[in-house]
């Protein structure tokens, strides 16, 4: 699995606190208000996990193996 890192501020809303979770990631994981996450604390890590799967493409997929395999790509390419 990819690992993606956005670096989000930590805002004061009413009496508590909250992040906002970019909206790359609400599209890309189709995520809406309402929707029910974990956070979930391991060590000095706290991640944030969903049960929803990212919405994938056909594009998406090749865009996935190209990039990962570019070297050959470019490699087959010369021959």
């Amino acid at each position: 699995m990819d690992k993606t890192k956005e670096t989000v501020e930590l805002r004061k809303w009413g009496n508590s606190n909250a992040i906002l979770i970019p909206n790359s990631l609400i599209k890309k994981y189709n995520l809406k208000a309402g929707d029910s996450l974990d956070i979930i604390e391991e060590e000095s890590t706290l991640m944030i996990k969903t049960e929803k799967r990212p919405d994938t493409t056909h594009i998406d997929i090749a865009e996935r193996i190209i990039n990962k395999n570019l070297d050959v790509f470019l490699r087959l390419k010369d021959k």
